[in-house]
């Protein structure tokens, strides 16, 4: 019986990719330099596609009380991870928050590209609220099949990955998202 492993794309192994980064990293600001990545990898990649699936609204709220612009620090408005117009969502989970120039600067792009092309980091954007905004980004973009083009997305999660201070971390989740 073959599985599910067998079915995940390449695009959904790179938002897997985000939210274990996100979750890594967030344990290693919590135990120490000591965290290894063998305890966030030691799961079914499978079990992450629930992860994926599951709404969180601690990350919602923790967004919404940032309440600053998560790439300068301004006052916060109201903007969206997936825009509204394009079909994403107008609830707490699809929240990003921007003050007023970025918000125009991203104006209907999805966050994802608009943060590649505008050549911002995800090291930009201060702890602890970079892996919230980066368990989002992975949760939405897959729970609405957003179709975000290919390259984008790889720089995202390429990114993503070089938060990783350890080679040979980054080699081991590299391995097990796409060699199993």
């Amino acid at each position: 019986m073959e599985t599910l492993d067998y079915y995940i794309s390449k695009t959904d192994r790179w938002l897997i990719g985000i939210y274990i980064v996100q979750q890594f990293m967030r344990a290693r600001n919590k135990y120490g330099e000591l965290y290894n990545i063998s305890l966030v990898i030691n799961r079914p990649i499978e079990k992450y596609i629930e992860y994926l699936n599951h709404k969180n609204r601690d990350t919602s709220i923790r967004l919404i009380k940032y309440g600053l612009c998560i790439i300068c620090g301004s006052k916060a408005t109201d903007d969206h991870l997936i825009p509204t117009s394009r079909g994403g969502p107008n609830t707490p989970d699809n929240y990003l928050p921007l003050c007023l120039k970025h918000n125009i600067s991203k104006g209907n792009k999805e966050f994802i590209k608009w943060f590649v092309t505008s050549g911002y980091k995800l090291s930009d954007i201060p702890e602890p609220i970079r892996y919230d905004a980066m368990a989002a980004v992975a949760r939405l973009t897959y729970q609405y099949q957003f179709i975000i083009e290919p390259g984008y997305l790889k720089t995202f999660f390429e990114d993503a990955i070089s938060l990783i201070p350890i080679s040979e971390y980054r080699n081991k989740l590299l391995r097990y998202l796409f060699f199993g």
